[in-house]
């Protein structure tokens, strides 16, 4: 593919018109004859067409087709230094802006795997933050990206499969994975800790103090000391501004907090607990 036949290509994918890309440094006769290949433009305007198409000059006048490559040689350091730093949204913006429409670009290993992770780890972000339909959509996208490089994902695909059913059905997560298969396979703390957290497990040593204090009210309960574990709660409420303390969290202590207050027949401060767990799960899907 020539330099006018790319210049072209890469215009109409940008649905610009030939005046639209001539702009206000060229004519639209002088791209035309660009275009069709009866002229050559100076190494200005091939700059000048490049910049406004959003693509390196190298490329117009390579004999590749494929564009990939000089992308990454302009913006994947960028990318991957974001990445290093844990600024994964960042990470996403900048492939979204300089990769995204070029068709090439997700059959690339290294920015499929960068990619990958970067969306599982802000979708694990949201599911904390409550953010569940935004989380969801970044782990469907992060599993389609997953399969697009040869780079090994399965740990990140079996973290997906923990947190994408809380996103999906935070009131019941349904996991697809027995216990002894995620312990197996899964080492990261914190994702250990949470699953031991949503699954109940009274017998893990929790770092998160407030998971903790939840998981000792669920065994108070159980033995129908409702007043004891509404008081392990009000404390996790209380705290509820602290970093420790997520939005999946806080939904799962209102939902408990109403169920003892109906209890004890305190049916005020159920129906209390019971709406800010319904508001609480509104902003969820919000």
């Amino acid at each position: 593919m020539n330099i006018g036949d790319k210049i072209r290509r890469f215009r109409k994918a940008a649905n610009m018109t030939q005046t639209e890309l001539a702009g206000n440094k060229i004519t639209r006769n002088m791209l035309s004859c660009i275009e069709n290949g009866s002229a050559l433009p100076s190494v200005q305007t091939l700059v000048y067409i490049a910049e406004r198409l959003s693509v390196p000059p190298e490329f117009l006048i390579s004999e590749s087709d494929d564009l990939t490559p000089f992308l990454k040689l302009e913006h994947l350091a960028d990318i991957k230094r974001e990445f290093s730093c844990g600024h994964y949204r960042e990470c996403i913006r900048l492939y979204n802006k300089h990769f995204r429409k070029h068709g090439n670009s997700d059959k690339d290993d290294e920015l499929a795997y960068i990619m990958t992770y970067s969306l599982f780890y802000t979708g694990r972000a949201e599911v904390m933050n409550g953010e569940m339909n935004s989380a969801s959509l970044h782990f469907a996208e992060a599993l389609e990206f997953a399969e697009k490089t040869v780079y090994d994902t399965f740990s990140v695909k079996m973290r997906i499969e923990l947190y994408r059913p809380v996103a999906e059905n935070i009131q019941q997560a349904v996991f697809s994975m027995p216990k002894d298969k995620y312990q197996r396979d899964i080492t990261e703390l914190c994702d250990e800790e949470f699953f031991k957290y949503m699954t109940d497990d009274q017998d893990f040593e929790y770092s998160n103090r407030y998971y903790a204090n939840h998981i000792a009210a669920k065994k108070l309960m159980k033995t129908y000391d409702y007043n004891g574990a509404l008081g392990l709660m009000k404390s996790i409420e209380d705290n509820k501004s602290y970093p420790d303390i997520n939005m999946v969290l806080l939904f799962r202590v209102y939902s408990d907090m109403e169920i003892c207050c109906r209890e004890i027949t305190d049916f005020e401060n159920a129906y209390r607990y019971s709406t800010k767990r319904l508001s609480l799960l509104e902003s969820f899907r919000s």
